[in-house]
């Protein structure tokens, strides 16, 4: 999943779908750890954020 890629709501209706099935039951700071590797290079501050934006919109706040 490229975070940095999202460019419109089709892309981040799919990244909710995505995460829902791996984010369930699990806590935000695990499911960062696995998407880690799977990040644009240069990128990871923003996508950081736009990974703790829709995870706070699917779950709300740790």
């Amino acid at each position: 999943m490229k975070l940095s890629a999202w460019r419109d709501d089709v892309d981040i209706s799919d990244a909710r779908c995505l995460l829902e099935e791996v984010g369930c039951g699990r806590k935000r700071d695990e499911v960062w750890q696995n998407i880690e590797p799977f990040l644009v290079k240069g990128d990871e501050l923003t996508e950081q954020y736009a990974f703790w934006d829709l995870w706070e919109s699917l779950y709300g706040t740790d």
